[in-house]
């Protein structure tokens, strides 16, 4: 079973450029943010048991609770420096929405697939 991201949308200013600077920085190592979209089974040789997508919408102080610990585990690798400030002004406002008692200010749209090693046919 696999789950990860297809897709992150958000109505919040804060948790808009909290996303598009992770996706820079995440690219800018090779990597995508929303790798879901490219996992194709059959070309691995694996059979599709479940492939759908639901959406999650967490509460907005839950949602900046985790970017900010999310943030202080990355904002001072390499990638991340050319936002240093913002980054820092992003710590001081995701602390801020942990107070908030708002919902539906963000969706994740998450790939869940099932997949077996009997062969694809």
């Amino acid at each position: 079973m696999v789950e990860d991201d297809l897709e992150v949308t958000s109505t919040n200013p804060v948790f808009s450029d909290y996303l598009d600077i992770v996706r820079k920085v995440v690219s800018s190592a090779g990597g995508d943010l929303y790798v879901a979209r490219s996992i194709r089974p059959k070309s691995l040789g694996l059979r599709t048991i479940e492939d759908r997508a639901v959406e999650v919408r967490p509460r907005t102080a839950l949602t900046a609770r985790m970017f900010r610990l999310n943030l202080a585990s990355w904002q001072s690798r390499s990638p991340a420096r050319p936002f240093t400030d913002r980054l820092h002004s992003m710590t001081l406002e995701l602390q801020e929405l942990e107070r908030s008692h708002e919902r539906d200010e963000i969706v994740w749209k998450l790939r869940q697939l099932a997949v077996s090693a009997r062969r694809a046919q």
